[in-house]
C-alpha cells in the first residue's frame, strides 16, 4: 500500500516469471558441461541434436562431441527424475521421451525401455521399439527384446533371480509384484487381506520348492500346486526352517480343505493366464535377456495391447527385478529407465527410485496422460509422490481444465498495470483524474494449456535459471531438426532386419514333452520325501502336441470362482 508522500515502488502482486534467453542458455551450458564430464550422477540430455555436433567411433564405440545450438532443448541434472505429461497425441513420446532416450544412447549409456505400443507397430505408425532398436544397433549396442507372446522375444525366467532355494526375500519380492499386478484390486483394498497374504506367501514358498528341481520356473510352480494337499504338506515339512517360515500363512490350513482349496484356487487362477501356450517360451526355461545392463546394452520390454492384463504383470515384475539388480551394485555408467504410460503397470518401488538411486546414476523418465490415470494404479498419495520425485517436468497439452489450472498455478502470476480515467463536474468546471491500477494475472491461462499445439510444452528443469533461482519455467515448441528426422527414419527402417535376427534366436514352442519333463523333475527332486508321488509317463515322440497343450491351458484358465465346489474339483 502507498501512503501519501511514499514514492517507493508498489509491492509486486505476482511473483511468477518465465525464463529469459540467458537463463535458458545457462541451462544449456550446464548440460554441455555434464555431457563432457561423463559423471555417473550428473547426466545431461537433449532434444534435437545440435548442428555442428560430431559423432566419433573408437574401437567400435560411438561417442558425440556436443555443441551449443539455441534450437536444441537441453536438460541438465536428469538423475533427479523426468516426468512427461499430456494428452494422447500431444507429442509426449515423439517430442520428448524418445529423443531424450536416444540422446542417452548417443552418450553410450545403457538402459531399459518399456514400450506400451510394441504390438501396434505398423509401417505407417511405427512403435518406439523400431526407432530405438535401430538407432542403438547403429551405435553398436547389444539390444535385447522381451515381448512375451511374440516369437521374436527372448526369455526371462523370474525364478532365475532367486539365488538359491532359501532366498526367501527375493521369492517374496517376486511374488508380491506379480500378485499386485495380476490382482489390481488388492492395491485398493478390494481383496480379503488374509487371502492376499496367504496367496503371496504360497506363491513365494512354491517358487522356493521349484528352485530345488531341475526345471525351476512357473510351470513347475503350477505342477507343485496340483499335488494333493497331504503330499505338498509332506514336502514342506521336510524343508529347512527358512523355507517353512514362508509357508507360515498357509501351513495351518493344509488340513482344512475348504480354506486351503480357496488359497490354492486363487493361486491357480492367477497363474492360469500366464501359462498360455505362446507365453511360455518367454517366461520358462533359461533366461536369455541381458541381466546386467552396462557397457552399451539396452533391453526393450514390449507390451501387448490385446493381452495387456496378462503380459503387463510379467513385464512389471521383470522391470522391477532388473532395475533393482542393476542399481543395487556398483556402477560405472548411468542407467536409463524409460516408462512411457507407467500407469499400465505397478512398480512398488518406483516412487522411491529417483530419490534413492540418484547417486547410483538412475535416470528415470515416466510418461503419463494425466494424474488421475496414475492415481488409479498407484493411489492418490503414491501418484503424488511419484510425480514429486521428478524434478524435471514437461507438460504438453492437457485435456482437463482442473489439470490445466494446476499447471497454470505452477507457472505463477505476473503483474499487469493499467490506468483508469475519471471525470467529475464541479462548480468551477469539469475535472479529470487518472488512477493507476495493478492486477495479478496468470502467466499462462488454463485455457491456453488446453490449446497447446502439438509439441509445445511447459518445461521445468534445474539447470534453467541463474544464481537467484532455478527451475524457472520455460514455454517452448520443441522442434526436431531435419537431420534427426532423417536419422530416425533410417533407424526405423532397420527394424524388420533386426526382427529377423531376433527370430533366429527365438525359443521353440512349449510341447507336451516339456510338461512331462517337469513332472519327471518333480519326482526326481521329492520322491524320497514323498514316495507316493504319481509316476509320469516318459514321452516317446518329439512332435509338438499343440492340441493337448491348448486343452491343458484352457482347462487351467477355466478356474474363475475360488469358493465353488466345481472350482475345487477342477483344481484337484
Amino acid at each position: 500500500m502507498n501512503f501519501k508522500g511514499d514514492r517507493r515502488k508498489s509491492a509486486s502482486l505476482g511473483k511468477g516469471k518465465l525464463a529469459t534467453p540467458q537463463q535458458v542458455k545457462n541451462g544449456a551450458l550446464r548440460t554441455l558441461k555434464q555431457v563432457q564430464a561423463t559423471k555417473r550422477a550428473d547426466v545431461g540430455l537433449w532434444v534435437g541434436t545440435p548442428k555442428g555436433s560430431v559423432f566419433h567411433c573408437q574401437k567400435g564405440k560411438w561417442s558425440i562431441d556436443l555443441c551449443y545450438d539455441p534450437q536444441t532443448l537441453y536438460l541438465s541434472d536428469c538423475t533427479s527424475g523426468i516426468s512427461v505429461l499430456g494428452g494422447a497425441g500431444s507429442g509426449k513420446s515423439f517430442s520428448a521421451l524418445n529423443p531424450l532416450f536416444l540422446s542417452g544412447l548417443a552418450q553410450g549409456i545403457p538402459g531399459l525401455y518399456f514400450d506400451i505400443k510394441y504390438s501396434t507397430h505398423s509401417p505407417e505408425d511405427p512403435a518406439p521399439t523400431a526407432l530405438i532398436a535401430g538407432y542403438a544397433k547403429r551405435l553398436n549396442y547389444e539390444v535385447g527384446l522381451f515381448a512375451p507372446g511374440k516369437p521374436e522375444s527372448l526369455c526371462c525366467n523370474v525364478l532365475d533371480f532367486i539365488r538359491h532355494p532359501e532366498d526367501a526375500a527375493m521369492a517374496r519380492q517376486i511374488a508380491k509384484v506379480l500378485y499386485l499386478n495380476l490382482n489390481p484390486q488388492a492395491l485398493k483394498g478390494g481383496s480379503n487381506p488374509f487371502f492376499t497374504e496367504a496367496t503371496t506367501s504360497f506363491l513365494a514358498g512354491v517358487m522356493l520348492l521349484a528352485k530345488q528341481t531341475d526345471c525351476p520356473d512357473l510351470v513347475m510352480c503350477r505342477t507343485l500346486t496340483r499335488l494333493p494337499s497331504n503330499q505338498l504338506q509332506a514336502i514342506v515339512d521336510a524343508q529347512p526352517e527358512a523355507i517353512r517360515m514362508v509357508f507360515d500363512a498357509v501351513v495351518d490350513v493344509f488340513g482344512v480343505e475348504e480354506t486351503y482349496g480357496s488359497i490354492k484356487a486363487t493361486f491357480a487362477n492367477l497363474l492360469s493366464g500366464l501359462l498360455m501356450p505362446d507365453l511360455l517360451p518367454a517366461i520358462c526355461g533359461k533366461t536369455t535377456i541381458p541381466l546386467d545392463l552396462d557397457e552399451r546394452k539396452i533391453l526393450i520390454c514390449g507390451s501387448d495391447a490385446e493381452r495387456g492384463e496378462i503380459v503387463n504383470p510379467i513385464l512389471a515384475t521383470v522391470i522391477h527385478l532388473l532395475t533393482n539388480r542393476n542399481l543395487l551394485k556398483p556402477r560405472q555408467r548411468p542407467f536409463l529407465l524409460w516408462l512411457d504410460e507407467i500407469s499400465q503397470i505397478y512398480l512398488p518401488s518406483a516412487e522411491d527410485w529417483p530419490n534413492i538411486h540418484r547417486s547410483a546414476g538412475l535416470v528415470m523418465a515416466i510418461g503419463v496422460q494425466f494424474p488421475e490415470v496414475l492415481e488409479k494404479r498407484y493411489g492418490k498419495d503414491g501418484a503424488s509422490r511419484l510425480l514429486k520425485a521428478c524434478a524435471t517436468q514437461l507438460v504438453f497439452q492437457a485435456n482437463d481444465i482442473a489439470d490445466a489450472e494446476k499447471y497454470s498455478k505452477s507457472v505463477g502470476n505476473r503483474d499487469v498495470e493499467f490506468d483508469t480515467r475519471g471525470r467529475s463536474r464541479q462548480k468551477g468546471g469539469n475535472s479529470t483524474s487518472n488512477t493507476e491500477h495493478k492486477q495479478s494475472v496468470a502467466i499462462i491461462d488454463p485455457s491456453e494449456i488446453l490449446q497447446l499445439s502439438q509439441g509445445k510444452a511447459i518445461i521445468w528443469n534445474r539447470g534453467i535459471g541463474d544464481r537467484q533461482g532455478s527451475r524457472i519455467p520455460l514455454i517452448q515448441t520443441i522442434i526436431i531438426p531435419e537431420h534427426d528426422l532423417k536419422a530416425f527414419k533410417e533407424s526405423t527402417a532397420d527394424w524388420e532386419t533386426l526382427k529377423q535376427q531376433f527370430l533366429k534366436t527365438a525359443l521353440p514352442h512349449f510341447t507336451q514333452r516339456d510338461f512331462i519333463k517337469r513332472d519327471l523333475a518333480l519326482i526326481s527332486a521329492y520322491q524320497e520325501i514323498c514316495p507316493d508321488l504319481p509316476q509320469a509317463k516318459t514321452p516317446t515322440s518329439k512332435e509338438i502336441d499343440l492340441d493337448q497343450l491348448r486343452q491343458d491351458a484352457q482347462a487351467f484358465r477355466a478356474i474363475d470362482a475360488p469358493e465353488t465346489a466345481d472350482l475345487l474339483a477342477a483344481v484337484f
